[in-house]
């Protein structure tokens, strides 16, 4: 007995179906649906300041004064950059005394006593839900420009100081790297 040609048809149209059904199942994601990756990032955590961030993997911790200070790995591109996070012991003051306002004048205060020909702009910025200031500057230090972007709040009367600061050609790198880590900010508390 020979088949016929209507089983020809219905095999086909089953092993075409089949094949429909396997392509949809591939558990391999095209490129289109992956999504982008985010470069690499190392989490920071401060207990007693209750907060959290992550800062670039192509940065690393060095010695500083403040809290914590990063600058880019060994063999990166040249430039003098870095980022710096400071979590200032505050003195005795009435709770909810501290403005983001009397931090910013602190912060600019103390850029002109290390630096000539300070130039400020700032503008309002929420920092995880917090009101905060963004202050960008231009200066002179030791007879180099130096380029700064700080990140200035205040939260549950705690002062938080993020600051990027390097020579002009590299404040788009030494920004990028501050943007990214203050976008990671997360209270613990």
């Amino acid at each position: 007995m020979t088949p016929s040609r209507g089983y020809y048809l219905w095999t086909t149209a089953l092993l075409s179906l089949l094949a429909c059904a396997c392509q949809a199942m591939d558990p391999t994601p095209s490129a289109a649906s992956q999504p982008a990756t985010q470069p690499a990032t190392i989490p920071y955590e401060l207990a007693k300041a209750h907060i959290a961030f992550a800062y670039p993997a192509t940065w690393q911790p060095i010695t500083g004064i403040t809290t914590l200070t990063i600058a880019p790995v060994a063999g990166d591109n040249g430039g003098q950059r870095y980022i710096e996070f400071d979590y200032p012991d505050l003195p005795p003051h009435i709770p909810g005394m501290i403005s983001v306002g009397m931090v910013q004048g602190g912060f600019v205060n103390d850029l002109k006593h290390r630096a000539s020909n300070v130039k400020v702009m700032d503008a309002p910025f929420k920092l995880a839900g917090v009101s905060a200031k963004i202050v960008q500057a231009s200066a002179v230090q030791d007879k180099n420009p130096l380029a700064i972007t700080a990140i200035l709040a205040v939260h549950d009367d705690r002062v938080y100081v993020f600051d990027a600061e390097s020579d002009p050609d590299f404040a788009a790198d030494a920004k990028a790297a501050l943007m990214q880590i203050v976008a990671s900010v997360r209270w613990t508390k």
